[in-house]
């Protein structure tokens, strides 16, 4: 096993989920308790951070340089067969879990280098179940739509600094031949129809083996380091960042239901006392004024959930 995905299995632990089913742990489980959540951060502090390592190749005892970035993104391009090198790059990842729920994270490198105000969130609004493709294209729909509405505003004079409103050279997509048709089609008669898409596939061993066009036909990678390596830290920073919004999410929920177990409280009181607390135990320790200023919660409502986290007697 590699130090990237035993620090994913220890990363899941420590936040009390099950990293082989996606279920969160039980309260009681030997993994949830104290000591061993303190241990599970200790050795994950302890091990070094492998984003830095692995983020960019660099030439031994030589800093990473402008003049290395342009050679990087020139290497792409020829790797793939670009008209130039793809200083805007975009990679996107579906995370699931057990209840069919899912997310998609969407990373931006710009550069060669991650660009972190163009990193985007997605929950699915209109596929049920666990369905990769169809997550997959409901996202770059929602994408194409959100440049075309920045153009559309641009062209009219009013132009936006909203990261949307900028076109990407090049699309990623985690995954093989049918997350790169899926996308693919949904792009199909959009103003990103014409962006360079293509796939990362890994390996058994979730290791980055190759990149598939948008054609499904695959590109051996391994034998050009630099894109070797550049690929590789997108995928792994796409995977990273999918995952932390799905445990994100997970968290929420969970937290959410032990919210609507206060008489009266339903999901939506409950979604709006997270927004306002951020956290369950902000909930408990809050007084009735502070939760009535809550949206939705007035003062017999606050006074309830007061007194269900502080029983009399």
């Amino acid at each position: 096993m590699d130090i990237v995905r035993a620090k994913e299995l220890l990363s899941a632990l420590a936040d009390g989920i099950d990293p082989f089913t996606g279920e969160l742990l039980p309260q009681n489980h030997v993994c949830n308790q104290p000591e061993m959540i303190r241990a599970f951060h200790e050795v994950l502090n302890a091990v070094p951070s492998i984003s830095k390592k692995k983020s960019l190749p660099r030439n031994a005892g030589k800093p990473w340089t402008d003049i290395e970035e342009e050679k990087l993104l020139d290497e792409l391009a020829q790797v793939l067969g670009l008209a130039k090198p793809p200083r805007a790059i975009e990679s996107y990842d579906i995370s699931n879990w057990g209840d069919g729920t899912s997310v998609c994270g969407m990373v931006t490198f710009k550069d060669g280098k991650p660009y972190k105000a163009g990193y985007r969130k997605f929950k699915m609004k209109t596929v049920l179940g666990t369905d990769d493709y169809a997550s997959l294209a409901e996202t770059v729909s929602r994408r194409a739509a959100e440049y075309e509405k920045y153009a559309a505003l641009a062209k009219a004079g009013e132009p936006s600094n909203n990261y949307f409103g900028q076109k990407p050279d090049l699309l990623l997509m985690d995954g093989g031949r049918g997350q790169v048709s899926a996308a693919k089609a949904a792009l199909a008669g959009t103003a990103l129809a014409d962006v360079p898409l293509y796939g990362m596939v890994k390996d058994d061993h979730h290791r980055t083996r190759a990149i598939v066009d948008s054609e499904g036909r695959e590109i051996a990678i391994n034998m050009n380091r630099g894109t070797f390596t550049f690929v590789t830290a997108i995928q792994d920073e796409t995977h990273r960042f999918a995952n932390a919004y799905r445990k994100q999410q997970m968290k929420q929920k969970s937290y959410s239901s032990t919210l609507t177990e206060v008489p009266g409280v339903g999901p939506k009181t409950a979604k709006a006392l997270m927004a306002q607390f951020k956290s369950v135990g902000a909930v408990k320790e809050a007084t009735p004024d502070q939760l009535e200023n809550t949206p939705g919660v007035g003062r017999q409502m606050a006074q309830t959930i007061y007194e269900y986290f502080h029983p009399q007697g």
